[in-house]
């Protein structure tokens, strides 16, 4: 499976980015999942579990909405809050 670039940003500072095999999250119009080349999209999000894949490995994290973008084969999430995700300096969110 192709990759693609998905960067999480707090309202504190950018907890990830790296490359990613899929995504699943709660839309307030209900749950999706983006693959690689996924069309261009903007979605609201609710509070919720969102499994992110890297490979065969899924981790699962609480988002407490926010919204989300895809084009150009990146994706970019501003989350209103994060849990269950360490971040790239170590902490957790």
């Amino acid at each position: 499976m192709a990759d693609f670039r998905l960067q999480i940003v707090t309202q504190q500072k950018t907890v990830f980015d790296r490359n990613v095999t899929a995504l699943t999250m709660p839309g307030e119009e209900g749950s999706f999942g983006v693959l690689a080349h996924h069309a261009p999209i903007i979605a609201v999000l609710k509070a919720g579990g969102m499994d992110i894949r890297i490979g065969t490995e899924v981790t699962r994290v609480k988002i407490g909405g926010g919204f989300f973008e895809m084009e150009n084969n990146k994706a970019t999430l501003l989350a209103d809050t994060l849990e269950g995700l360490k971040s790239q300096d170590g902490e957790d969110n």
